[in-house]
């Protein structure tokens, strides 16, 4: 499995790209930073496919309508936290007086939902805590998780 991770945006959270070992379609997940993402899949000659979000943070989606745009990439949330995509005030990017692009999410995850992102498949696995729609994305086949 190709893994790439490297910290970004306005508090270094990380963000990772993957994607099957040789292959030019990758999946970032919690993008913050979307010129440091387009750079990247430049740099190593990626296509990005699907944009995997696991909380509605501003630290963990300040990238994604940026990388929407610029790819059409897929985007997935949990229906719970969708709203961070949507709104500097629910993604509290509005309380630090950081500038947030809402983006409509194409996919709204529940527990148990099931999908492929950069040819993997995934399972979604309700993490509530941090936020109340937090969640996991579980590869089976790799036996990882983000």
């Amino acid at each position: 499995m190709l893994l790439f991770s490297c910290p970004c945006g306005p508090v270094s959270a990380n963000m990772i790209f993957f994607g099957r070992d040789g292959a030019k379609d990758v999946a970032v997940v919690d993008p913050s930073d979307a010129d440091l993402a387009l750079a990247i899949l430049k740099e190593h000659g990626w296509r990005l496919t699907d944009i995997l979000v696991t909380h509605g943070h501003f630290d963990h989606l300040l990238g994604v309508a940026g990388l929407k745009k610029s790819t059409g990439a897929t985007v997935y949330i949990s229906e719970t936290d969708a709203d961070g995509l949507r709104s500097g005030e629910a993604s509290l990017s509005e309380l630090v007086r950081i500038p947030q692009e809402p983006v409509e999410p194409d996919v709204l995850l529940h527990d148990g939902d099931t999908f492929t992102a950069a040819g993997l498949g995934f399972r979604v696995l309700e993490t509530p805590g941090h936020t109340a729609g937090g969640v996991a994305f579980v590869c089976d086949e790799e036996r990882c998780a983000f």
